[in-house]
């Protein structure tokens, strides 16, 4: 090359001999040469001139020997290749190659034998990206083929993109430099573009959406993966740059066990650049075998199709020794061929030692092509699990189905779910009705589809059907019943073995058969106060039978809940339903109940959730009150599966005012007295829980304007190991029996933080959280007639769940000077006097509502009485790891009761949601020695978690017993953040009339309101201004009143004139709450 006259860019011209002669000198001379020679092809000026060189390096070429010696003696060739059987075509291309790029060999013709299948519709003006284009050859093709709109030809290997640059030239030009116009007036060099790219990195930073991603990928892993990551491409020699294009390094999926770890990536960053209905084509190997190249491909989704297959030979610079390797540390064995038309495969071992000695092996080679239907909701899914902490979550993401629809419904969760832990802090529980969102979705459901005008505040939701049906039991005193055999054999089975005669003193069960003329024919002969009952299929087909039960359990008196789970399948075209028909224009009468558990799904088959409707809002109230003191909760987690689905349903209707429901939304009312006197009304029990102040102080009107400081959820944020754990568990398929045996991790948390050793001498219950434990040993001590110590200043919903089965509640009065806490001589007092058999409820070792905090020598004197009087002690540590400094956070309770206590029975209660913000997974559990409490458990009402949760329950606990850095941050960002609260708002009380109460943890502290007692207030009741004293009973109700803050009074915490005031809600709630605190102050005091 030489310009004869320096200025001139037109002057430039190119000398063949000088060219090659300076090419001989070494690989980068050569590579130097030819970007001079791109230099002049981007030109305009120079860009003919230039196209000419080239014209005349390929007559050289075509006269010499072969590429080999072209190869050696310049240090690069350029050769034809015929890519349509007709040399004379268009499509024959002009290539130049470099030694460290892959020639054009098998591989890629086999890829592209495949690309040719698809018609050229399937590419023509579409947006699309070669990964590994090497000298861009099929880019190059497929333009020339197809006119894309554009491909994106990308290489990691810098001189590939060099390469691949000048091919585009030599087939956009011809041999005089003139441009080739294809029938669109257009030239291959608009419809192609090769950039040096980490994969799809390129097309990622200039947020370039594409069609399709099309690649021939290495799937190998380096004899030394490390070295791979540390080549610089400027930098490397042909030889390394050669390896870069051959070998794979490790990319932290699970793939890379088979050297798919590259292409799983790849995967992956198609979905982020990948328009919604795009597509992948990937040229794969088939050395991992077929299954393996496919589930790389489902389990993120795609629908996968083989395009074309053929058998070639094992390339002989590929090394076989790391396949070998992956093969002695694991049960795998790969797939090679001992001929191109085997059929039968051998192994990675037995393939190399054929090798070494002398034989031929081949490998399948297959084009797939994959095909995602909402590539959206997929990103949202691997945007989440990118992050360090989802890493066993993104190896165990598994959408394999046979049926695709499973494959969205699943996909449609995830996404939501990935939402929900993306932005939401804290996984808080939600409503006791259920969660607000699926009520509403439920409700529209049934207009939308069974034209049935309900609204959300007719929909209840309860974890099971038998939950929910035993808590009627308990609301209305049920003695005599007929019941669903499914959901019978879940009740206490001295219930069905009760004799009739003795039905006004015991409760007596039969099972309830499933035609409805023998359901009425047992109503009029029993007169049961509740039959709970489902019909056959074909007899819920029409409103007949419905109809019928309606009249038979009205005329006698009898409470219905009618179980349509049968009948009742969340689809779009769900089956025809004689209850829906009766419901379209009639009001669902008082005395019915309709209940349906989801659990006809295929992907989660033991989640349950089941709902309620009712248009009775007397026994909705009743429910909800009951819920409270058992249950509790449903996992938000659980109702947001089935929510999903109902959003998928009624996410393509059209919703308008003058479309669907003909009548007026019908509203729950309230109970007549007629009616009351009619069927069985609430129990004794239950009117006493109905005014305690755990359960009458909740019937507050909240509206937006309203600041809550009065419920325990902790609204610090989620730790983000919790979160992963709660995504891999709905993420994964096929968790073993193992992995979701979540007990030995328990009880290795118990042992660390609690002392305990020789852990098979003690049982372990689960359930769905502490609630429902503590309601099966209130009913059970309730059924014996035992006693149960509550000390004032507690929980208070305990109090009223020992209340609601009628249980004795002994009070043990605490005071100010011991910061409310039991004292072993007023427990004394107590178990001496009393003769029934006790148990002892004890919050330890943070005290709730107060914060104070239990020393050792206080808890060993309690243990001491409580032993001495055969005491069973609830001790309910769900507050522990709340305390303000972290080093008093463990308790050796197993030493204690060794030392001072050896006899002493006692029931540990514990769970999650407190500790790490995750109220609304609902996990709680019971660690004892007492054979009473084991049998208290085991006849009371179960709360079988499912295996996704299970799961979930293991990592977490997992993770909380290896302390990994997340756990003790957590911690100690959690203390912190509380004690600061606490000051802050202690001070701001302090300043502003009240009298806060000392708190070393928890969640809450509590005050009495010392300055504001005795002050005026002017309030609005019932539409007229009324004004008041304020007194230690009623601040609470005055607060409220005037500025819309919301606490618990001291009928509520049990301690005369003290409030209490959660600590952990959002920031701007409690900044709210302060602002308002001083409102209340500075109104109080203008009074006067």
């Amino acid at each position: 090359m030489k310009k004869t006259g320096e200025g001139s860019r037109n002057s430039w011209s190119f000398d063949l001999k000088s060219f090659l002669n300076n090419c001989k000198k070494s690989s980068n001379q050569t590579f130097e040469n030819l970007k001079i020679l791109l230099e002049k092809l981007d030109d305009p000026q120079t860009r003919k001139a230039a196209r000419c060189a080239f014209s005349e390096l390929f007559h050289y070429f075509t006269q010499s020997s072969s590429d080999e010696d072209n190869i050696s003696s310049f240090h690069f060739s350029i050769d034809k290749l015929i890519t349509d059987g007709d040399e004379s075509s268009n499509n024959t291309l002009i290539l130049l190659q470099l030694p460290s790029i892959f020639t054009p060999e098998d591989w890629s013709f086999t890829f592209f034998e495949g690309l040719a299948r698809y018609p050229i519709s399937e590419f023509h003006h579409r947006t699309l990206a070669e990964l590994g284009c090497g000298n861009g050859w099929i880019s190059i093709a497929l333009a020339k083929r197809c006119s894309p709109t554009m491909i994106y030809g990308l290489d990691i290997n810098p001189k590939a993109i060099i390469c691949a640059r000048i091919n585009l030239y030599l087939n956009a030009l011809d041999m005089q430099g003139n441009p080739i116009i294809d029938s669109e007036g257009k030239s291959i060099l608009e419809r192609v573009t090769f950039h040096h790219s980490d994969l799809l990195e390129y097309c990622l930073e200039k947020q370039i959406k594409l069609d399709k991603v099309i690649g021939c990928i290495p799937q190998v892993l380096a004899p030394d993966s490390s070295l791979i990551p540390n080549i610089k491409p400027d930098e490397a020699t042909d030889e390394a740059l050669y390896e870069l294009s051959n070998y794979c390094a490790k990319q932290g999926y699970i793939e890379d066990q088979f050297g798919l770890g590259l292409i799983a990536r790849a995967v992956e960053e198609s979905i982020e650049v990948m328009k919604l209905s795009g597509k992948v084509i990937l040229n794969l190997g088939g050395r991992p075998g077929k299954a393996v190249l496919e589930r790389l491909l489902t389990r993120r989704g795609f629908k996968v199709t083989t395009v074309w297959q053929t058998k070639i030979e094992q390339a002989g610079d590929t090394e076989i020794q790391p396949l070998v390797d992956i093969e002695k540390n694991s049960s795998y064995r790969f797939e090679f061929y001992m001929g191109p038309n085997s059929t039968d495969s051998i192994s990675a071992r037995t393939a190399f030692a054929y090798l070494q000695n002398g034989g031929k092996i081949f490998h399948s080679l297959q084009v797939l092509d994959a095909e995602i239907r909402d590539s959206h909701k997929m990103k949202k899914v691997l945007r989440l699990l990118k992050k360090e902490e989802y890493s066993d979550a993104r190896s165990g993401l598994d959408l394999t189905y046979s049926d695709r629809s499973l494959v969205d419904e699943k996909l449609s969760f995830l996404a939501r779910l990935s939402d929900k832990l993306s932005s939401q802090s804290a996984f808080d529980y939600e409503d006791i009705r259920g969660d607000v969102t699926f009520r509403r979705n439920l409700a529209e459901y049934f207009r939308t589809y069974w034209r049935i005008p309900i609204t959300a505040k007719s929909i209840l939701i309860a974890p099971s059907r038998v939950a929910f049906v035993r808590n009627i039991f308990s609301n209305y005193s049920i003695k005599k019943s007929i019941i669903d055999k499914e959901i019978a054999k879940e009740l206490p089975q001295e219930w069905l073995q009760n004799d009739y005669h003795n039905s006004d003193k015991e409760v007596f069960v039969i099972e309830s058969p499933k035609q409805c003329e023998l359901v009425c024919k047992l109503i009029e002969t029993i007169h049961p106060e509740l039959v709970v009952c489902s019909l056959s299929d074909f007899e819920i087909k029409n409103q007949d039978s419905f109809k019928r039960l309606i009249e038979t359990s009205e005329k006698f008196g009898t409470r219905l809940v009618f179980d349509f789970s049968n009948g009742c399948d969340l689809s779009s075209y769900p089956k025809s339903n004689g209850i829906f028909e009766y419901l379209f224009d009639r009001e669902l009468p008082k005395h019915v109940t309709l209940i349906c558990a989801l659990i006809h799904n295929r992907i989660y088959p033991d989640v349950e959730v089941t709902f309620s409707i009712s248009e009775n809002e007397t026994f909705i109230n009743g429910m909800c009150n009951a819920a409270e003191l058992t249950y509790s909760r449903t996992s938000v987690v659980l109702q947001e599966f089935y929510n999903t689905i109902l959003v998928d349903l009624l996410g393509f209707h059209v919703k308008n005012n003058k479309r669907g429901v003909t009548n007026s939304l019908r509203l729950p009312k309230e109970e007549e007295k007629d009616f009351q006197q009619k069927f069985v009304p609430f129990s004794k029990n239950y009117k006493n829980i109905a005014k305690h102040p755990a359960i009458k102080n909740s019937f507050h009107v909240i509206d937006s304007k309203v600041v809550r400081l009065d419920y325990g959820e902790n609204c610090f944020p989620t730790a983000n190991f919790v979160k992963a754990a709660i995504f891999e568990c709905f993420v994964r398929q096929n968790i073993s029996n193992s992995e979701q045996l979540s007990e030995s991790e328990i009880k290795e948390n118990i042992s660390y933080r609690y002392g305990f050793q020789e852990l098979e001498n003690y049982s372990l219950h689960l359930a769905n959280g502490v609630s429902a434990l503590f309601a099966n040993i209130a009913e059970y001590c309730a059924s014996e007639n035992e006693s149960l110590i509550i000390p004032t200043g507690n929980y208070g919903y305990f109090e009223a769940t020992a209340l609601y089965f009628g249980v004795n509640v002994l009070q043990l009065k605490t005071k100010i000077e011991h910061q409310y806490k039991i004292q072993a001589i007023k427990l004394k007092e107590i178990l001496s006097t009393e003769k029934k058999k006790s148990w002892i409820f004890l919050n330890m070792p943070i005290v709730n509502p107060t914060g104070a905090k239990y020393s050792k020598q206080e808890i060993i004197e309690i243990f001491k009485v409580a032993e001495k009087y055969q005491a069973t002690v609830i001790l309910d540590t769900i507050f522990s790891q709340l305390e303000f400094l972290k080093k008093e956070t463990l308790f050796d309770i197993s030493s204690i009761l060794k030392n001072y206590a050896p006899n002493l029975k006692f029931v540990l209660l514990g769970g999650l949601s407190k500790e790490l913000s995750a109220g609304g997974l609902r996990i709680g559990y019971a660690f004892t020695n007492s054979s009473t409490a084991k049998n208290a458990f085991a006849r009371s009402i179960q709360y079988p978690l499912p295996k996704t949760i299970k799961y979930a329950i293991k990592k977490i606990f997992y993770c909380l017993n290896n302390q990994i850095d997340e756990v003790n941050h957590h911690f100690q960002e959690q203390a912190t953040f509380l004690k600061e609260r606490a000051e802050k708002l202690s001070h701001i009380l302090s300043m502003h009339g009240w009298e806060p109460l000392d708190s070393k943890g928890g969640l809450f502290i509590i005050a009495k309101p010392t300055k504001l007692i005795g002050k005026s207030a002017s309030i609005k009741l019932n539409n007229k201004t009324e004004n008041v004293t304020i007194t230690g009973d009623n601040v609470h109700e005055v607060l409220f009143n005037l500025t819309g803050l919301l606490i618990n009074g001291a009928e509520w915490t049990g301690i005369s004139s003290y409030c209490r005031f959660v600590l952990s809600v959002s920031e701007s709630d409690f900044e709210k709450a302060i602002d308002k605190l001083r409102l209340f102050w500075n109104a109080v005091n203008r009074e006067e």
